[in-house]
């Protein structure tokens, strides 16, 4: 597929989710989805999460590609296109102490409330 093919495929699939709402808050609600939805398709991506600030509570969630390049379907939330794809910019860099995560599957909520609760897998 094509950057462009790519970027208008994320963006539809953002609007798909989100409508005429803003994507402020809402990258993880888009990014993890869309990971697994490229990943259907063949092509190669890790969902990354990263600290936006040691001192300001908050975190962001976009693709990483096979080539390293970003693929960022809520960039619009730090002043660029609705989808960025391209070199990582100041909000894909962790600014925390450590990275949140480097798992690149949400957790199952069923299987995390269970655990939570102290229920175990038969």
């Amino acid at each position: 597929m094509t950057d462009k093919g790519l970027i208008r495929m994320a963006a539809q699939f953002r609007k798909g989710l989100l409508g005429k709402h803003s994507s402020h808050l809402k990258c993880a609600m888009v990014a993890y989805p869309l990971e697994s939805l490229l990943s259907m398709m063949g092509i190669e991506c890790k969902a990354r999460e990263v600290k936006l600030s040691r001192h300001i509570i908050g975190n962001h969630v976009f693709l990483i590609l096979s080539d390293g390049r970003v693929l960022d379907p809520t960039a619009d939330q730090f002043g660029e296109a609705p989808v960025y794809l391209g070199k990582p910019q100041w909000f894909h860099r962790n600014r925390g102490k450590a990275p949140i995560s480097r798992n690149t599957t949400p957790p199952d909520p069923v299987r995390f409330s269970a655990a939570r609760n102290g229920c175990a897998d038969h």
